[in-house]
């Protein structure tokens, strides 16, 4: 017993070691939650406010669609991260990227069903994982983008998953 207590003890802190590095190289990590003390409330705001290689946590909670605009953020989702509207990623250079991670989004908003992720002029990389969409229309649209990844995925578009443009 004790031995796998060891092998899981040293694999928590490798994967903790992991997650610190990746923090360490960002240039600032901003903590958003709609319940506790946090950086942000807003996600909107918190993405408006990341700079080029930030990391954004985001506690679980609801919140608002929001655009990411030419910066290389990478976003991750800590416990049931929902968004309602749409998410946009554009303008990503060739040298950056953009990782958004353990996000579901429900895309029906006022004014009619949106895309849940819209991706526009990224030249650079976009990686979502673990992320779902529910009634979008459709689930992900994509447009002049050289390399986007869903890994592990889930959209469920009311007219389609993903729409390449």
């Amino acid at each position: 017993m004790l031995h796998v207590r060891t092998v899981f003890r040293s694999a928590l802190t490798a994967a903790w070691s992991l997650g610190l590095l990746t923090a360490l190289s960002a240039q600032a990590l901003i903590i958003v939650d709609d319940f506790g003390p946090a950086d942000y409330s807003d996600l909107p705001a918190a993405m408006a406010a990341a700079a080029d290689g930030d990391v954004v946590l985001v506690r679980g909670g609801t919140y608002n669609g929001y655009t990411i605009d030419g910066k290389a953020v990478n976003l991750e989702g800590d416990g049931a991260v929902s968004v309602v509207g749409t998410i946009t990623v554009r303008n990503v250079a060739s040298n950056r990227y953009v990782a958004i991670r353990n996000v579901d989004v429900d895309a029906i908003a006022v004014g009619g069903p949106k895309p849940g992720f819209v991706f526009e002029d990224c030249a650079g990389s976009v990686l979502l994982e673990e992320c779902s969409v529910n009634n979008g229309v459709p689930g992900a649209d994509l447009t002049n983008c050289a390399d986007v990844a869903l890994v592990r995925c889930d959209m469920e578009g009311l007219f389609g998953s993903v729409l390449l443009g």
